[in-house]
């Protein structure tokens, strides 16, 4: 599983030590744990596609929206975290455009984090047995 932080927050660094402190805990299931920051004015196609996007926001503009839009165009199947100051941004981000596979609100609880991830590669796994039992062999 390959996680992918994208970072649009002023102090990520509580978030970013609860993660690393859960992945620890999953190590065997995560392979890749990308960080990225500031790269709302360069093109998404150069980043590989993540199988969970968290997604740090201190506020949503259009262009960020229209970012987030676009890392969704292109990753249909992957899970978006969104980790919120504020609430106010939540009609925005609860669209179908979007699609998010949940919301956190800072200050995060590590608890919580490792719920999400859980749940995430559960529903995983079920997608992965469902594509295969939907192959038919000959």
């Amino acid at each position: 599983m390959r996680i992918e932080v994208i970072d649009f927050q002023l102090n990520p660094d509580q978030f970013l030590n609860r993660l690393k402190n859960v992945c620890n805990r999953y190590n065997r299931y995560v392979q890749q744990i990308i960080y990225t920051t500031n790269i709302l004015f360069k093109k998404v196609n150069w980043m590989n596609r993540s199988d969970i996007y968290f997604i740090l926001l201190d506020y949503c503009n259009d262009e960020i929206f229209t970012f987030i839009e676009e890392i969704r165009r292109l990753g249909e199947h992957s899970y978006f975290v969104f980790v919120i100051n504020d609430n106010k941004d939540l009609p925005k981000l609860i669209c179908p455009s979007i699609r998010p596979s949940a919301i956190l609100r800072n200050p995060i609880r590590e608890l919580d984090l490792e719920k999400v991830i859980n749940e995430i590669m559960i529903d995983q796994r079920k997608r992965i047995l469902g594509q295969e039992n939907l192959s038919l062999k000959i």
